[in-house]
């Protein structure tokens, strides 16, 4: 090949399906050059193409790759292997990023890559509401009520496997910003101002995410995890959805994150619902937040709806203030939305976090945006078979049992029929007075959280914790005043010891008789000797606080409290559930004003009265609980022909809740349906306009460019004729409207106007042709 000109080179180059090597400073720098010498090494497509399945699909490092070569060019060893591994890995980056580009159809841009804008290069979500694209003309349009029908939920979250090591780094990232990752240096620039940023709880329950976010960052690592923005009910990361974390999640690091990716996705959105695991703490200044930054990051949120929630999983671990306003079971348009989806992606990426610890910066962030790609593109080319991390299953593996999207849909119409038969029989024991008002209120809190919490219970006075913290806090005022307690165990903890002893005794005492086991009976002899060498102990400090108890044991016996039937058995007389504790409230009334002790009096009187209202609020939940299972017809809390008891407000209002979150879900799902096919016709129109667009390129360069653009519209058009096959029938045999009736889908499918059977064979071996290994990673 001597002589050959430089693009003449390069072309029979590429019929030979070659890849000329990049040599060192070729990636992270200036241009490779690219044909310097008469012998160059190159790397095939073959292996390339492999390399890059293999480290996609099963996270395969480049080293052990490499090797692997090595090894079956020789195995013994014997003989000299050229040892190109640092060409390979330059080669193999650069390569990653011409197939980003490619598939995002740079090559069909006249300005090339150098007019690559922001997040230009990510496999975008077909479900998810996009104007212009997915979604119908008159969707601004819709009742007030309606508007969570195009609501976009999103998910936040951060993964702390994802670390790297704190290193030398001079390297350059190539096409930064232009995926899934922000853009790097204006990020930095941003963080100089938020270095003393402290973060504030305000919240009950303690979380890692804030009381890690003020500790100081790990020396050993220059980044100790990523946030992330995905969407909440299909699982796609987002454009500029992801970044680096220098010391846990700081709200600087996940403000820039969450403000960058609605920028790129939630310009025209009326709606906007946020999950996050520490959404009651995070929301609290956010919009202060929003204001203090760059003018870059300015979001126009006013004509937006915006609700804050916390996924479910996680709202079980908050205080009880935060169950109802951050409650996605509560909240109008989340549907059966769990908001976990999140954490089930990080089970995808966790397997590349052991190579990406070692690498650079500019590498890390490259990597890591090639296999979100691959994650997004491989939920894109199933969507006919299934809606990925869906509601109120994650169906990642719902793909082997058949088509989930619909077993979502016929799931969710079988159980609204259950929850509205349920919500009937419960609504019938309730006057109609009573459930014309209860519905009133359920309304009003869902446009504002700031109302009557009808979905949890009123009932309780105080509870024995809070009786406990407030004892706590008095005693506590008293050491500071002077008055210290005589033992080191105060009065308070005192009286609950007692008060936990005497529960001890009443289940042990239950757990006694009929026939046991002999394991049974040693693990109750165990309990046993525990609750007796707590009793030994408690006795001692008692001693302190009431001296005047020996002198009542002299006179009774500690075991007094026994069954009749056991009262002449010496060996069950020292039975530990049977010792009298001689608490005061034990001590009969005279002898107890005599003693003079009004003050441990007091304590253990209010110690006494939450303990009783604590066990009064689990019995009334008991009592409604069984009264839903037994399904008692025209019966209330408090017995037939009487006033309907108006703590039954708290049950019949998650009912409610029940039956409008599937009715929600059954016209999401049908509603998603149209988006995705919207989507994909899109999509094969963007390619379609992408013919001719480089008239002044070389001839060859033209023909091939344009015949890409055919392929890749091809694919969007099969994927959408595939979803319509797979979803038509099953709408049918459920009796929905069919979007799809009069369209040129039909004619394609069933040219005779048969009715639809539901066998898609042929369309999906169509499909399969086009979008497996020809599809989107096709070179």
């Amino acid at each position: 090949m001597r002589g050959m000109s430089h693009s003449a080179w390069d072309i029979k180059m590429h019929q030979l399906c070659w890849y000329p090597v990049v040599v060192q400073g070729g990636v992270h720098g200036a241009h490779p050059p690219m044909f310097a010498f008469a012998l160059h090494p190159v790397v095939t497509f073959n292996v390339l193409k492999l390399f890059h399945k293999l480290n996609l699909l099963g996270k395969l490092n480049a080293y052990d790759f490499y090797h692997g070569l090595e090894s079956v060019t020789d195995g013994s060893g014997l003989y000299s292997v050229g040892h190109r591994y640092k060409e390979f890995l330059h080669t193999v980056c650069l390569y990653c990023l011409l197939m980003m580009a490619k598939w995002a159809g740079r090559g069909h841009d006249p300005m090339g890559m150098k007019g690559t804008s922001q997040g230009k290069c990510v496999v975008e979500c077909p479900w998810c509401p996009q104007p212009g694209r997915n979604l119908p003309d008159n969707w601004q349009d819709v009742p007030e009520e309606m508007k969570w029908l195009y609501a976009l939920i999103l998910a936040i979250d951060a993964n702390f496997k994802m670390k790297r090591k704190q290193k030398k780094d001079t390297q350059k990232e190539l096409g930064s910003g232009w995926a899934y990752f922000v853009e790097e240096s204006s990020y930095q620039r941003y963080l100089e101002n938020y270095t003393d940023q402290k973060e504030m709880k305000h919240c009950d329950s303690n979380h890692s995410a804030v009381d890690h976010a003020n500790l100081l960052a790990q020396k050993r690592f220059a980044v100790t995890g990523v946030g992330a923005i995905v969407c909440a009910c299909h699982g796609f990361f987002h454009k500029h959805g992801i970044s680096d974390l220098q010391c846990s999640e700081c709200y600087a690091n996940m403000d820039y994150v969450l403000l960058s990716t609605l920028i790129l996705t939630a310009q025209a959105i009326l709606m906007l619902i946020l999950s996050y695991d520490i959404a009651c703490s995070f929301h609290i200044r956010f919009f202060q937040r929003l204001r203090e930054a760059p003018d870059r990051l300015q979001f126009d949120f006013s004509g937006l709806t915006l609700q804050w929630a916390i996924p479910k999983f996680h709202l079980l671990a908050h205080g009880e203030k935060c169950q109802g306003p951050f409650s996605l079971n509560y909240m109008l348009g989340a549907v059966r939305t769990s908001g976990e989806g999140i954490e089930s992606n990080w089970a995808l990426t966790n397997p590349a976090a052991l190579s990406t610890w070692e690498m650079s910066g500019a590498s890390h962030h490259e990597v890591l945006n090639d296999v979100l790609g691959a994650i997004n593109w491989e939920k894109t080319i199933k969507t006919h078979e299934h809606i990925a991390f869906y509601n109120h299953v994650i169906v990642a593996d719902l793909v082997e049992q058949g088509n989930a999207v619909c077993s979502a849909l016929e799931d969710a119409v079988e159980e609204l029929a259950i929850q509205e038969a349920t919500f009937t029989e419960l609504d019938d024991t309730v006057p109609e007075s009573y459930s014309k008002e209860w519905e009133i209120l359920v309304v009003n809190y869902e446009k504002s959280s700031a109302g009557l919490n009808l979905y949890e219970e009123k009932g309780r006075k105080t509870s024995l914790a809070e009786v406990r913290l407030e004892l706590q806090e008095e005693e506590a005022e008293e050491s500071r005043r002077g008055v210290m307690s005589p033992h080191e165990m105060t009065a308070s903890t005192f009286l609950m010891v007692g008060l936990d002893l005497e529960e001890q005794q009443y289940v042990i005492r239950m757990k006694k008789g009929g026939t046991q086991t002999k394991e049974a009976k040693a693990k109750l002899e165990e309990k046993r000797g525990v609750l007796c060498n707590w009793i030994h102990v408690w006795c001692q400090v008692q001693q302190v606080y009431m001296p005047f108890v020996s002198q009542l044991l002299e006179g009774a016996d500690t075991v007094s409290d026994k069954p009749a039937a056991s009262s002449g058995t010496s060996e069950q007389d020292q039975k530990p559930e049977f010792a009298k504790l001689w608490l005061l409230s034990a001590i009969p009334g005279q002898v107890r004003e005599s003693l003079g002790m009004p003050d441990l009096l007091s304590k253990e009187a209010r110690l006494r009265e939450a303990q009783a209202d604590d066990a009064l609020h689990h019995v009334r939940c008991q009592i409604r609980i069984r009264m839903g299972i037994l399904q008692y017809k025209k019966k209330t809390v408090n017995g037939p022909g009487q006033k309907a008891n108006t703590r039954m407000h708290a049950e019949w209002a998650q009912t409610y809740a029940q039956v409008w979150q599937w009715r929600e879900d059954v016209k999401l799902l049908q509603e998603e349906m149209c988006h995705a096919v919207a989507f994909f016709e899109s999509k094969e129109k963007e390619w379609m306009s992408m013919i001719g667009t480089r008239p002044t390129a070389r001839r060859e360069i033209t023909l091939s460019a344009d015949a890409y653009a055919q392929h890749q519209a091809a694919i969007y058009n099969m994927l959408a004729l595939s979803c319509v096959t797979h979803w038509c029938p099953l709408l049918a045999r459920l009796g929905l409207a069919d979007p799809w009736a009069e369209t040129a889908y039909v004619q394609t499918l069933w040219p005779r106007n048969d009715a639809p059977d539901g066998d898609t064979s042929e369309n999906d071996s169509d499909l399969d042709s086009l979008a497996g290994e020809e599809g989107k990673h096709a070179v």
